[in-house]
């Protein structure tokens, strides 16, 4: 139903274009060349992409038709099989005129509007999600342009996982290309496929080959951290360093430091790739990686395959890593031990930073007091915003969240509560998580402001929230600590503490940690 929403509303926005340009009846050549299938990057076709890594789709189109305003409409589907680690998140997109083919605007030309909406419906598998750009206003101008849809593969804070290869566009799920002057024309792309890899793989028993695409926006540094199963620190090489935001794409092997010492220090075991700054700080854990007996198993065929064309030199090398590999094997595990999940940290989305509340960023601030912009809201606004790609989000004491223009400030959307809102939002994905004096906890959609669920407590909600993986971590007046379900708002645990609870959870290795005003700090998780 809602797909065939979708494509009824970029009919309607196509037929009225034609209509306006009754008088065009001639096909240009450039036009006609797009009658087939216009040039992109996803029909039919496979993007490879790391967990949490940043991957763009896009589509090229024309407008030829001089005096007749221009329509364009993009729909890509996918579905998320009910959990996180499968789903993807839009980042934003941009419309562009590129006459030069050089994949960039045009210098001197303002940007083709680009109006999106991300409605999800039930689906075959989990949630379909329908993400559509396309302009509501007809554009007069003629040339070659660029719709570019950049996203994510993760969603909620949680990276997508690794070795699988995820449908997007598949056939009656009602992705589409349209676009028109006269006449109006409509594509379906092809079923396509988003690979997603793992960032590690084994090489040999002393270097790991790390896979990575990854957009950093604060530059700072790439490190691989080695450690023994017993998580006792052996080395760490520097993978990459920058002073500047830049996207990271890269493929190479990365040797342990100590690999001339063999077994137990010179051998890869667990392995973790983190985002530190210029000061070696850790930032973010990107990705860990254990080395398993199914790794060791699959080396040792591959030395089996290796030996008889191998060298002298190289068979002492072999032999060297086979005997090493003997003595790892009693140690290494059958499966993966609980680790972390990834955290995408991505702009200031929640209370003090990140859910260690380090309140550290290595993003600059203002060098000075230029205001830019301000927006007066109906009452004091004791919330602390949350900034995520041009979007911020916050609370005022008038009993609405607001979601403003990060660069001029202008609504986008407000939501009202029962009560104020002193409660500091958190932004994971497309959802907004806030409590409010009402009692409630209450998450949004972070596009339109929509209401996904809420759930009442016995007091003021003045903590404000945590999100880690599919649960969220937040405080109440009612004495109360509690963990809730981050997709639907069901109550997975609560304590009763003393007294009040309006600290704000913090989340580190597992392990929630907050405060009460009976005095006392309270810690949470498995022993």
């Amino acid at each position: 139903m809602i797909a065939s929403f979708k494509r009824g509303l970029i009919a309607i926005l196509l037929a009225l274009a034609f209509v306006t340009s009754i008088l065009f009846v001639a096909i240009s050549a450039s036009v006609a060349e797009f009658i087939g299938e216009p040039p992109n990057n996803y029909s039919g076709k496979v993007i490879e992409v790391t967990p949490g890594g940043i991957f763009v789709l896009w589509t090229r189109l024309v407008y030829d038709q001089p005096g007749v305003p221009g329509y364009y409409g993009i729909t890509i589907v996918w579905e998320d099989n009910n959990r996180a680690d499968e789903n993807f998140t839009v980042l934003y997109t941009r419309a562009f005129f590129d006459n030069d083919n050089d994949n960039l605007p045009d210098p001197g030309i303002d940007p083709i509007e680009n109006t999106t909406t991300l409605v999800s419906g039930a689906g075959t598998n989990g949630r379909r999600w329908f993400f559509t750009v396309s302009n509501t206003t007809g554009d007069d101008r003629e040339g070659y342009f660029d719709i570019e849809i950049y996203m994510q593969a993760g969603s909620r804070g949680t990276a997508h996982r690794a070795s699988w290869d995820h449908l997007i566009n598949k056939a009656g799920w009602g992705a589409s290309i349209d676009w028109c002057e006269t006449p109006p024309y409509s594509f379906t792309p092809l079923p396509g496929t988003i690979r997603v890899l793992p960032f590690f793989k084994m090489e040999n028993l002393y270097k790991v080959s790390l896979d990575v695409n990854l957009w950093l926006e604060n530059g700072s540094r790439l490190v691989v951290k080695f450690y023994r199963y017993d998580n006792t620190y052996q080395a760490e090489s520097l993978f990459w360093e920058g002073t500047t935001p830049a996207q990271v794409v890269k493929a190479e092997n990365v040797p342990h430091p100590r690999s001339f010492e063999g077994y137990p220090w010179g051998t890869v075991q667990r392995a973790v790739l983190v985002v530190t700054d210029n000061l070696g700080i850790e930032i973010q854990v990107v990705d860990n990686f254990t080395v398993l007996r199914s790794h060791l198993w699959n080396r040792l065929m591959g030395i089996r395959r290796e030996w008889p064309y191998a060298s002298p030199s190289g068979r002492d090398a072999l032999w060297r890593e086979f005997m090493d590999f003997r003595m790892q094997w009693p140690y290494a595990p059958d499966r993966y031990p609980l680790m972390k999940p990834v955290e995408l940290v991505v702009g200031w989305s929640m209370f003090r930073h990140d859910n260690q509340h380090t309140g550290y960023t290595t993003d600059n601030g203002s060098i000075d007091n230029s205001l830019l912009w301000s927006y007066t809201t109906g009452g004091s606004v004791r919330s602390s915003p949350a900034v995520t790609g041009d979007r911020v989000y916050v609370g005022s004491d008038d009993g609405k969240i607001y979601c403003l223009n990060a660069d001029s400030g202008s609504p986008i959307w407000s939501y009202a509560t029962g009560s104020s809102v002193f409660s500091s939002p958190a932004v994971t994905g497309d959802r907004v998580y806030i409590g409010s004096d009402d009692g409630k906890i209450y998450c949004l959609n972070a596009d339109n402001g929509a209401l996904i669920w809420s759930y009442n407590t016995g007091g003021y909600v003045d903590s404000s929230p945590a999100v880690a993986g599919d649960r969220v971590y937040i405080g109440s007046l009612d004495r109360k600590v509690y963990c809730l379900n981050a997709d639907n708002g069901d109550l997975i645990w609560s304590y009763t503490t003393g007294s009040y609870v309006d600290s704000s959870p913090a989340v580190a290795d597992g392990r929630v940690y907050i405060g009460s005003w009976d005095g006392k700090v309270y810690c949470f998780g498995p022993a």
